[in-house]
């Protein structure tokens, strides 16, 4: 596996740019390079177990995203004020004598076509969730360690070992098996 430098000297261990089943590897480190049978089973079976765990860290992410959207509308509710009839405000309450008092001008107008209009109150909805520390700073936890974890995998991937790449795919297919229906909308991301 040795081949020559420019200058004459051997240079060893050479990255193989074709698919290939071949020992001898560098796995993320100098020091990690399976170089029998036995460590590159062992190789494989630590990024099968990887992949399983990325599916995990995902699902994980799918459900507490489901919870802080749920708190978070809880939250919302709790802190709207309530009317003196017991309830809810709506956005456009405030301004509703205004509307009334601008659709009835409408309406006492003259026009030549018959036209009606139709005052609608139209909820505010909140677009972005949010900012709540204890959420936000788990969150961030979770991506950093979902894109380590990614970021290991695609090195794995990188060096063209099938058996690395097969024992990738078989882990993101029983970690989708496992966790894949909790996972949510960002699980391929």
């Amino acid at each position: 596996m040795d081949s020559m430098n420019m200058d004459g000297t051997t240079v060893s261990g050479m990255m193989k740019p074709y698919l290939h089943f071949t020992l001898g590897d560098m796995l993320w480190l100098g020091e990690w390079r399976p170089t029998s049978p036995g460590t590159l089973f062992s190789a494989c079976l630590g990024l099968f177990f990887l992949s399983i765990i990325e599916k995990l860290l995902s699902a994980m992410k799918g459900i507490m995203d489901a919870w802080w959207k749920h708190k978070a509308e809880a939250t919302r509710k709790r802190n709207i004020p309530q009317s003196d009839t017991g309830s809810s405000l709506n956005c456009c309450e405030a301004d509703e004598k205004n509307v009334l008092t601008d659709t009835e001008a409408a309406l006492a107008r003259p026009s030549s076509a018959s036209t009606s209009i139709v005052a609608a109150r139209v909820p505010i909805h909140r677009i972005l969730p949010p900012f709540i520390l204890s959420h936000d700073l788990t969150r961030a936890a979770f991506a950093t360690a979902r894109s380590a974890v990614q970021y290991s995998l695609m090195l794995a991937v990188m060096t063209f070992n099938v058996s690395f790449i097969l024992s990738i795919l078989a882990g993101v297919f029983i970690g989708e098996l496992l966790f894949g229906r909790f996972a949510g909308t960002d699980a391929h991301q």
